[in-house]
C-alpha cells in the first residue's frame, strides 16, 4: 500500500477505539500514520507501534492543532 511517495494520514482520536484500529490497520500496511492523543500514556503506546507518531493534541486548544498540522505536513516553527 505505502510507498515512499504516499503522503501521510492524520487520525484523530487514536488512543482507543475506531481510531485506534484505523492507526493499527494503516500502519500494519506500511502506512505513516500521525495519531493524536491526549495523554503520554497514550502516546507512549502509538510510539511502539512502527510507522506511527503520536501527536498529543488537545482539540480546544489552538496551538496544538497548529503544531499538529505543521508537524504533518513536515515545518517546523
Amino acid at each position: 500500500m505505502a510507498t515512499s511517495t504516499a503522503r501521510p494520514v492524520l487520525v484523530t482520536g487514536a488512543s482507543a477505539g475506531i481510531g485506534n484500529h484505523i492507526v493499527r490497520y494503516l500502519a500494519e500496511r506500511g502506512q505513516l500514520v500521525y495519531g493524536t492523543v491526549r495523554k503520554d500514556r497514550d502516546a507512549g503506546a502509538l510510539r511502539r507501534i512502527d510507522h506511527v507518531i503520536p501527536l498529543k493534541v488537545d482539540v480546544t486548544n489552538p496551538q496544538q492543532i497548529e503544531d499538529a498540522a505543521r508537524s504533518v505536513a513536515g515545518l517546523s516553527r
